[in-house]
């Protein structure tokens, strides 16, 4: 064997180890593009095996000379293939059809005797001499640089239009395949049709370029993910030899043994062997696995062992710190990662709702402005309809916007320049979605792994993976908050309620309480007058049965008598009037009413119990304007005030006044006493129903009984009436209380019953 012939061997065995990484990782992935690009592998390695064969055998070289050039006729097709799936297209079968039909056209060509190869020529010195038929090399000649023109052309169309790691995968695809395949064209197929055949090996030698070019994509750009495919081929390998081994072990061991494997004593042993064997292979294919996994597949970290540690650690867990500090320290121990971060945002609300850091020094805080960009690229996802929302990675977008052909619109590329910015301040090279929902967006952010090593295709499922399952808890965690939120909402609410209830239920006892009160004072009240009138009567009847009464005595205590039940008279109005305003059942009989002649008649009735406590009454009366109301109940609304001004004033005396308020349409009707005034807190209370002044401790005058009624049905008469109540009092001073009574007004006011 000479170089040569051991460079083709050397170049065949490189394919097909390749090949075999390929198609075994593709078993995994299934990707229609892995598969056309493990097609591809697989020619070649039969095109370079067939050359090496071609070259060593002398019985049969033209056969292996047909069989080079039928591998050869399926490279650029299967080339083409790969060009029209790349990154995760589909082929539709009329594609396929007008792809093959040719293809399998020139491969009958290749292996009929009469069609494209004649013969091979063995010279004295250098290469084999073939001999080709026309037209059918030409049509070979046409067809290889046609498929091959194709693929190139969509893998450039490609090129342009894609970004990130996909643009600069295709573009060491692109060099090393055009490298490789311009080179074999001119060696392999150019130069022979000018008879000269010295160098229709080089092809196969430069598939190696081609190899290196797609490994180094591999390595630094993720295609497909040359670390798992590694260790899935060893893994399988290293199957394959175990068992090669053990079988031909055993059938040394049965033929020493038995002479040969056919015997009743080899085939008893040799079941023994066979459950000795399934037993035993368990235990070394657990062990290949895991070593493989420690120096190949998972050379920093396995994945596996670190998502089942979250799963473990979140599982049952509701505390959303302990959830973020797991998933980091995971990400950070596994990577080797010293800056990783979690982040929730609520963009619908514009807040940042939990962040947690570690390796971004002490009290590192951002603000929902900082994540707005990350939020718009993956709104902008969203509104596409894309299921799963992109991971960030600096480098990716940096190639982006270097390629800069891929923007619909210029702001697309001033936010991922800006997000770029961000993750380069902050030393942040990954963002990793926690979920699939923008309005409440969380991602995880992982700085630079040691020595600035990209992040491979596994490390980004394997973050993918960590955010998947870490989102579960979270949302687990969150809903966990808002249902303590809710909680403590709830008992709050329901403490304020409870102590609403129980002021309530104070005020309710305490209204109870006075209206028992003022019952028993009512009580008394009514019967007070009656035991008077009844008293004077009897008195007088006495008198006059005797006949010691006289006209004077008689008149004196008649007169008497009528002001008890007069009082009597009042107190039922007034508990009627509450009643009915109780009830929301009073009747007003609105008229034109010349009201001085009412306030007269309420002073005449006080007048004497105010001479008789020494005190005055005084009337500033003026010439006022009719006014529009109820005779009856503005006679208790100046009743009721005069009766107080006079119960609870020991000196001094009571003045009433009026005024015309023109420009409001009113009168005003006021009544100023000397008494002993009331506190200025007590003031709001007053014309509650039962309400009574408490001014014990604050005079040395006690206040006299009463219904604590009267000023209850002056607010609520004046009120109807659509007057406003005034009052103004000092403490041992007086009260001055005043109302106002809408004035009469023909063109408005018409003789009604006004009722409620």
């Amino acid at each position: 064997m000479d170089w040569i012939g051991f460079g083709v061997l050397t170049s065949f065995l490189i394919n097909a180890v390749f090949t075999g990484v390929l198609y075994i990782h593709f078993l995994k992935i299934r990707s229609r593009s892995l598969l056309y690009f493990s097609f591809v592998s697989l020619f070649v390695s039969l095109w370079c095996i067939t050359m090496f064969l071609y070259r060593w055998s002398e019985d049969f070289s033209v056969f292996w000379a047909r069989m080079l050039y039928l591998a050869a006729c399926f490279i650029p097709s299967s080339f083409t293939l790969f060009a029209l799936s790349f990154p995760n297209g589909r082929v539709g079968k009329k594609t396929l059809f007008a792809i093959f039909l040719p293809n399998l056209l020139i491969a009958t060509f290749c292996i009929c005797d009469k069609c494209l190869i004649s013969d091979v020529i063995k010279p004295a010195i250098g290469e084999k001499v073939i001999t080709f038929r026309n037209p059918f090399y030409l049509f070979y000649l046409f067809y290889i640089p046609a498929f091959f023109s194709i693929a190139f052309f969509l893998l450039f169309k490609k090129f342009r239009v894609k970004s990130g790691y996909e643009k600069a995968q295709l573009k060491y695809i692109l060099m090393g395949s055009l490298l490789s395949a311009n080179i074999s064209m001119i060696t392999n197929l150019l130069l022979p049709t000018f008879d000269i055949f010295a160098l229709n090996w080089t092809g196969q030698l430069t598939t190696t370029i081609w190899i290196a070019s797609v490994t180094y994509a591999i390595f630094k750009y993720r295609l497909f993910g040359i670390r798992m495919l590694a260790g899935n081929a060893f893994y399988y390998f290293s199957k394959a030899a175990v068992y090669f081994t053990s079988f031909f072990l055993i059938y040394l061991l049965q033929t020493w043994l038995w002479g040969n494997i056919f015997s009743s004593g080899a085939i008893i042993s040799g079941i023994l062997f066979a459950f000795a064997y399934i037993f035993i292979f368990t235990k070394i294919d657990q062990y290949i696995l895991s070593v493989l996994r420690k120096t190949i597949i998972y050379h920093d970290y396995d994945p596996f062992y670190f998502i089942g540690k979250l799963i473990k650690i979140t599982s049952g867990e509701l505390s959303l710190g302990k959830i973020a500090d797991s998933l980091l320290i995971i990400i950070g121990e596994s990577l080797g990662i010293d800056r990783v971060g979690m982040v929730l945002i609520d963009s619908k609300n514009r807040k940042v709702l939990y962040q947690k850091w570690n390796g971004f020094g002490q009290n590192k805080l951002f603000s929902f402005q900082d994540f707005a960009e990350v939020i718009e690229i993956w709104r902008e996802e969203d509104s596409k309809n894309i299921k799963k929302l992109s991971t960030l990675v600096k480098d990716e977008l940096r190639l982006r916007i270097k390629n800069g052909r891929d923007f619909e619109y210029d702001w697309q590329k001033i936010v991922i320049k800006r997000v770029i910015n961000f993750m380069r301040k902050n030393k942040i090279a990954v963002i990793i979605p926690l979920n699939h929902r923008v309005n409440l967006s969380g991602f995880i952010l992982a700085g630079e792994k040691p020595g600035r090593e990209p992040f491979s295709v596994g490390d980004i499922d394997f973050l993918e993976s960590l955010a998947m399952n870490s989102s579960v808890a979270i949302g687990r965690a969150l809903l966990y908050l808002e249902v303590e939120k809710f909680a403590e909402t709830l008992k709050y609410k329901v403490d304020i309620a409870t102590k609403k209830l129980k002021e309530k239920v104070k005020i309710i006892e305490a209204s109870r309480k006075r209206e028992q009160d003022m019952l028993d004072i009512m009580g008394h009240e009514l019967r007070s007058p009656i035991s008077l009138a009844s008293g004077a009567l009897e008195y007088v009847l006495d008198k006059i049965s005797r006949g010691e009464a006289n006209n004077d005595f008689i008149k004196k205590w008649c007169e008497k008598a009528y002001r008890a039940v007069r009082k009597e008279v009042r107190l039922v109005e007034t508990l009627l009037t509450t009643a009915r305003i109780g009830a929301k059942r009073i009747t007003l009989d609105l008229r034109p009413v010349d009201i001085n002649p009412l306030i007269e008649a309420s002073i005449s009735e006080f007048s004497e119990k105010a001479e008789t406590k020494g005190l005055y009454i005084k009337f500033d009366k003026q010439k006022m304007p009719l006014v529009w109301g109820d005779p009856i109940g503005i006679q208790q609304i100046v009743d009721n005030l005069l009766s107080n001004a006079v119960k609870y004033t020991q000196k001094g005396g009571i003045s009433v006044f009026e005024e015309i308020l023109k420009d409001k349409g009113m009168v005003r009707i006021s009544v100023k006493d000397t008494g002993i005034g009331i506190p200025k807190e007590e003031i709001p209370k007053l014309g509650k129903k039962f309400y009574r002044v408490n001014q014990r401790g604050k005079t040395q005058l006690v206040r006299p009984g009463g219904t604590g009624l009267g000023l209850y049905v002056v607010f609520n008469l004046v009120k109807l009436h659509g007057g406003k109540i005034e009052i103004q009092s000092e403490v041992n001073k007086g009260s001055t209380f005043s109302f106002t009574i809408p004035i009469y007004n023909p063109s408005i006011h018409k003789r009604a019953s006004y009722a409620i």
